[in-house]
């Protein structure tokens, strides 16, 4: 019998975690390229990409609920297309944990370096410092931190659109 997933996190816990993972970096990291790319038709592409999304988000759902079991993508593609293909995608899957969070890290300290003057590499070790330590203290504090953040981050761009629309009502042509 396969072991089973213990529920640890609740369904606002992972929203809050996929937001936070693309939120604050996505736009400063990307959106000048997109919109270059697509000429200018952001909105579209971030609409195709979310549809995309949504089917996937729909499909992971669909296994969890099929094969409740640790493992994830692995599990999932042993079950579908083989253990040989699933012990490849799980490696794949792990590559990708590994690197998106680097990566995430490289341009954002990169970003900062430029608008700050302060190394990259102090910027870096300002994020890797608390994010150790979190992942050190477990799952559920690191729910509790990513909640907090994303309650800030709410805050403000909360403030942000309501600055605009000020602005916007408040402009004199």
């Amino acid at each position: 019998m396969p072991e089973e997933l213990q529920k640890v996190l609740r369904m606002r816990d992972l929203i809050a975690f996929a937001i936070m993972t693309m939120v604050p970096i996505a736009p400063m990291g990307i959106y000048g390229i997109v919109a270059v790319l697509s000429g200018g038709h952001v909105p579209l592409v971030y609409l195709l990409a979310a549809l995309a999304m949504s089917v996937t988000a729909w499909a992971y759902g669909q296994f969890a609920y099929r094969y409740p079991e640790a493992g994830s993508v692995y599990a999932y593609v042993r079950e579908t297309l083989g253990s040989h293909i699933g012990f490849i995608a799980g490696w794949v899957i792990l590559l990708d944990y590994i690197l998106i969070p680097a990566l995430v890290i490289l341009v954002s300290a990169l970003w900062l370096e430029a608008e700050t003057g302060i190394s990259m590499i102090i910027w870096a070790i300002a994020f890797l410092v608390p994010m150790t330590i979190l992942n050190i203290l477990g799952i559920k504090m690191t729910a509790r931190a990513t909640m907090a953040l994303f309650l800030f981050e709410t805050a403000v761009f909360a403030v942000f659109v309501i600055a605009s629309i000020v602005k916007i009502v408040t402009v004199q042509i």
